[in-house]
């Protein structure tokens, strides 16, 4: 422990710049001797190291370390200046972006209603995971169905355009949520709301031949009814943040590496201040608290907006975050370093604190708001809307979306369609983007947007027979003929 103090002392010492508030660094302004380049280099070993210690520890008690959102010296922020281009959107071919499309049907489940109110992705080196409120299934990479990781037990109501969960329904709930993927394992939540319990599960993608049936008892005091191990109690420890945010508001629990988690919120809280990104051991003791430097303070109003959603992804093994209503999504190295990677410069349009947000009374139909954001390898896919996405401003005509592609390599913004029309789907009254003005020339299918990437990078997208025949009154889709509204098929983007 001797040499682990004086590790973290020494990378205490050499904390510098703070990128607090919504600083707006220009990639160009940022320079730095090789005296302080040594020192980052130091910096970041010294946090290496850190990690390696809190993954061999057992229930040790670990000293806190302040937070550091210094830049990268050798990778300052990137500027996405919004506002160029706007004026000169361009028609784009999917040959100029990849090189193959391929396309995975996966096979109909068993419980034909699991999927009943869509459909999430992720996709691993060696699996596809579907997910819905209904659990997570597993699937080979050819899109056969191998065994369910999770089913749950859900409770809602159907109605015509969507569902309604009361909160007696949500507190029957017992099941999986919140999955994701990280140095070849699956994690999830497990909660049993009733018993008032929680995990962060933890499943092998290596574990082979493990299946699920239900319902089922495992021996265990937890009596968990899903596969792999809880690796975490969520709520065992009342002083820790997993504890008091896990059930009372939409936490992302993101597993880290070498025995570390990073609880962030997708929202803001009304009522009360919470942190940006809180970093515990698996144990429960919070190593590191990044703050939330634009809280909402004093709010007197009985409701208030979720105009956006905060960004939680993973791109080169590292969970990369953007806060709600701010403008730099950092990339994460553990145990404390929030490294800013980019800053979205709406310029005179960009909502300029979470009060102007949540506020309802603040309008926001000049304003443009970040919707989705893809990171992969080569390019960032950007959708942003001007006005926030609700059912009201998609049926009063001031909700307008624009998507632009972003080329990392070239450093170059080319906009793909600006203040479009919302599009909505039977069924449901939440708006979202068309899918214009790209041309699939490898193919001739029709292209949709990839919503999210593999563990390797690739993006991707699911797309629905009931969207497919919405969109195009089709339901033939590259080579497959005549699909349901339950089928679904995934086309990756090499």
């Amino acid at each position: 422990m001797n040499k682990l103090i004086l590790i973290l002392l020494a990378g205490l010492i050499l904390i510098t710049l703070s990128c607090k508030h919504r600083n707006r660094l220009k990639a160009d302004e940022t320079f730095l001797s090789e005296e302080i380049l040594k020192e980052e280099a130091e910096k970041a070993e010294a946090s290496q190291t850190f990690s390696a210690e809190v993954g061999k520890s057992t229930g040790e008690s670990f000293m806190r370390m302040e937070e550091d959102r210094s830049p990268d010296a050798t990778n300052p922020p990137i500027v996405l200046d919004i506002l160029s281009g706007r004026e000169n959107p361009q028609k784009v071919k999917v040959s100029d972006l990849f090189s193959e499309i391929k396309y995975i049907k996966l096979e109909h489940l068993p419980d034909s209603a699991f999927y009943e109110r869509g459909i999430d992705v992720l996709i691993s080196d060696k699996f596809i995971y579907g997910y819905s409120m209904n659990g997570i299934a597993q699937y080979s990479l050819d899109g056969y169905f191998i065994k369910y990781i999770c089913k749950n037990e859900a409770f809602y109501t159907k109605m015509d355009r969507g569902i309604m969960i009361t909160s007696e329904q949500y507190n029957m709930f017992i099941g999986a949520t919140n999955p994701k993927l990280k140095d070849g394992k699956l994690y999830y939540k497990y909660e049993n709301r009733p018993a008032k319990s929680g995990y962060l599960m933890e499943y092998d993608e290596l574990a082979g031949m493990e299946t699920l049936s239900l319902p089922v008892q495992q021996e265990n005091s937890q009596n968990i009814r899903g596969l792999g191990n809880p690796v975490m109690d969520l709520l065992a420890n009342t002083r820790n943040y997993a504890s008091n945010e896990m059930m009372t508001s939409p936490t992302e629990i993101n597993p880290l590496g070498n025995g570390l988690v990073g609880f962030s919120m997708r929202g803001k809280p009304m009522t009360r201040q919470s942190n940006f990104v809180t970093v515990t051991s698996l144990s429960g003791d919070t190593v590191c608290s990044m703050k939330d430097y634009d809280p909402i303070n004093n709010y007197s109003k009985s409701v208030g907006r979720g105009a956006e959603d905060a960004y939680n992804y993973y791109l080169d093994g590292f969970l990369h975050l953007r806060q709600v209503y701010n403008d730099t999504i950092y990339r994460l190295i553990p145990p404390n370093q929030l490294i800013p990677k980019y800053i979205l410069d709406f310029g005179e349009f960009g909502i300029e604190s979470s009060l102007e947000g949540m506020d309802p009374g603040f309008s926001l139909e000049n304003k443009f708001v970040p919707e989705d954001f893809l990171e992969t390898s080569r390019f960032i896919f950007f959708t942003y809307t001007k006005n926030y996405p609700c059912p009201n401003t998609a049926k009063n005509g001031t909700l307008k979306y624009s998507r632009l592609i972003y080329n990392k390599k070239v450093r170059k913004i080319d906009y793909i369609y600006v203040d479009e029309q919302c599009m909505v789907t039977s069924g449901s009254s939440w708006p979202s983007a068309p899918d214009l003005n790209i041309e699939n020339d490898l193919d001739d299918n029709p292209f949709f947007w990839p919503v999210d990437i593999t563990s390797s990078g690739l993006p991707f997208s699911a797309i629905s027979g009931k969207i497919l025949f919405e969109k195009f009154e089709s339901r033939d889709f590259a080579g497959y003929k005549n699909l349901s509204d339950k089928d679904f098929v995934i086309a990756l983007y090499k």
